[in-house]
C-alpha cells in the first residue's frame, strides 16, 4: 500500500468521467489483506460515474474484489484500483472501479443527490434569474 503523499502528482488531462467530492455510506463486504472476510461502514470522498475513492477501516488489495450496499439496499460489485494509506489519520483510501453496469452504478449517485435535495449551480442561477 502506498503513502499517501506519495499519491499527488498532475492528474491525467482527460479522465473517462467528472469527478464529484461526495461522501456517500456503504456497507463494504470483503476480505482484508490477512485473509479475513470482514464487513464495514464506509464512505467514499470521491465519486465518479464509474466509481471512486472510499475511505476505509481495513487493509485490502489492489484487484481485489468488494461488494459495496448502499442505503437503499443497492448492492454493487467494485474491484480495487489502488490503495493508499495516511497515517496521519490512520485511514485507507481505496480507488474502486464498478463492475458491471455502471449506469445503475450512476443512477444511485444521482438518487443520493436528490435525496440531499442537490441542485447543480446552473439551476440555482436560472431560479435566482427568475426573481429578478
Amino acid at each position: 500500500m502506498k503513502i499517501l503523499s506519495g499519491m499527488f502528482k498532475p492528474a491525467p488531462s482527460k479522465r473517462a468521467t467528472r469527478r464529484i467530492s461526495m461522501s456517500i455510506p456503504f456497507r463494504v463486504y470483503g476480505r482484508d489483506d490477512g485473509g479475513f472476510n470482514f464487513k464495514t461502514a464506509a464512505a467514499t470522498s470521491v465519486v465518479t460515474g464509474q466509481g471512486g475513492c472510499l475511505v476505509l477501516d481495513k487493509d485490502v488489495s489492489e484487484g481485489q474484489n468488494l461488494k459495496l450496499r448502499s442505503e437503499n439496499g443497492k448492492t454493487f460489485s467494485a474491484n480495487v484500483r489502488w490503495c493508499a494509506y495516511d497515517p496521519m489519520s490512520n485511514r485507507r483510501y481505496i480507488g474502486f472501479k464498478v463492475l458491471g453496469e455502471t449506469n445503475e452504478w450512476a443512477r444511485n449517485v444521482v438518487s443520493y443527490l436528490e435525496w440531499m435535495d442537490f441542485r447543480p449551480g446552473e439551476a440555482i442561477k436560472a431560479e435566482a434569474a427568475k426573481l429578478r
